[in-house]
């Protein structure tokens, strides 16, 4: 079981998502009508889903504690993770306002693919890594799949970090 919310969290993290963030107009420069720029908003969200939810918090607390105490008592090396693959489904959700922006399974399926090699120290640029970290990069045997696209078309052009994209009775998403 802990093996599991120790997974979930994993896939907590990974459905987090970055956005794109528009700059406010009296910063844009002459030559452009409109400055975009990715934000992540991860940090943001998980910090206002445990200031919002007291159950939350303990349960991150409870996986924290859990994994300190399996990394020093050396019993996560005998565990049955070590040396296996640990395959995760993945469910893309695709909202699009234009059918321009409705992105191809094959799109979809690379960005997997890129998952899959950075996950695996099989991405060419892995020689590439900071002296600081090298130490530490390895193949952590995760492999992600593909188990579903859900596309929305939507009257909305852009999401903020408020999770109004959840509800289609906030976000106006067309069923």
């Amino acid at each position: 079981m802990k093996k599991l919310t120790l997974l979930g969290l994993l896939l907590v993290l990974f459905a987090l998502s970055c956005q794109k963030a528009e700059v406010p107009h009296e910063q844009l420069d002459d030559e452009s009508s409109q400055i975009v720029e990715r934000k992540c908003a991860a940090d943001d969200i998980f910090q206002a889903q445990l200031d919002a939810d007291p159950n939350f918090r303990r349960k991150v607390d409870d996986i924290e504690t859990f994994t300190r105490r399996m990394i020093s008592s050396g019993e996560l090396n005998k565990s049955k993770l070590v040396g296996s693959t640990i395959t995760i489904p993945i469910v893309v959700h695709v909202l699009y306002n234009k059918a321009a922006e409705n992105i191809s399974d094959a799109q979809i399926q690379s960005q997997i693919d890129v998952l899959n090699e950075d996950y695996n120290l099989q991405n060419a640029d892995n020689t590439k890594v900071p002296s600081t970290f090298s130490g530490v990069k390895a193949n952590v045997g995760i492999k992600f799949t593909l188990a579903q696209v859900i596309r929305k078309s939507t009257n909305k052009k852009s999401w903020g970090t408020n999770d109004a994209v959840k509800k289609s009775s906030m976000g106006e998403v067309i069923q």
